[in-house]
């Protein structure tokens, strides 16, 4: 799994992407205080995801970063971010918030190195090289990101990573 942060600039009419690897899981380690050190305040992120014993590559974009969020009074870690997305590169699709925008990106602060939607609709936790306890709940009633018409309900949470857990 990788991160980078993205910076768009503009050039004449046209705007371009430039992105810098700011995290990289077979190098910097899988752990989640090495993710966190890596991605603190960093804004506008980019991630990717290659399932493990799969051909499936996933990820997610969202404008407001990633937090570690150690709160004891159980204060609410759900953040709303339009401009936030999740994709599928194997299929070629992107997925914008639909229904509970206000749960596009969760900070977390348990074992968890991104969390994007209410089901989740995708969650990476850490040590994802050594488990397979990271997981999709795409297309589950409530979910944050929306479901294109071709894609099979029952099915969904398989869809970005070739299964439910990964």
């Amino acid at each position: 799994m990788g991160v980078s942060q993205a910076n768009i600039k503009e050039i004449g009419d046209h705007n371009a992407v430039y992105l810098k690897n700011i995290y990289r899981g077979s190098c910097d380690g899988y752990s989640q205080s090495e993710f966190f050190e890596r991605v603190k305040d960093k804004t506008h992120t980019i991630f990717f995801c290659k399932a493990a014993g799969s051909e499936y590559v996933f990820g997610g974009f969202n404008r407001i970063g990633y937090k570690l969020v150690r709160n004891e009074d159980k204060t609410n870690n759900d953040f709303q971010d339009d401009s936030a997305f999740i994709f599928s590169l194997t299929h070629r699709t992107k997925h914008t918030p639909q229904y509970r925008k206000d749960k596009c990106v969760r900070h977390t602060n348990k074992n968890y190195l991104i969390v994007l939607g209410q089901s989740p609709d995708l969650a990476i936790i850490e040590n994802c090289n050594e488990n397979e306890k990271s997981l999709s709940a795409f297309g589950i009633r409530g979910n944050t990101y929306k479901l294109h018409d071709h894609i099979n309900p029952l099915e969904a949470h398989n869809y970005f990573a070739g299964s439910k857990n990964f």
